[in-house]
């Protein structure tokens, strides 16, 4: 928080100390389409079970997002897969 009016400039936080804020912030509560906390599903574990893909929060246990994979004909598919849909 920023005191509305700054003694000097040693009481406004440095751009590390803000950085350090936002990037320390726990991911599970930003889990909104567009937001970094999504983008966890692409660093964390993920595994195709049958015919759905399944991503992992950083903890490798936490489901984030659960996709049904088909082929080009819409058929269930585990290989050749043409897209996913949320389940």
């Amino acid at each position: 928080n920023l005191p509305a009016s700054p003694a000097a400039t040693s009481d406004v936080p440095s751009a590390a100390t803000i950085a350090d804020s936002v990037w320390d912030e726990a991911g599970s509560g930003h889990t909104t389409a567009g937001t970094f906390g999504r983008l966890q599903a692409v660093m964390g574990k993920w595994e195709v079970t049958g015919n759905q893909l399944i991503c992992y929060a950083l903890d490798g246990t936490t489901v984030l997002f659960t996709f049904n994979l088909t082929n080009v004909a819409g058929d269930p598919a585990s290989i050749r897969v043409y897209k996913r849909q949320a389940a």
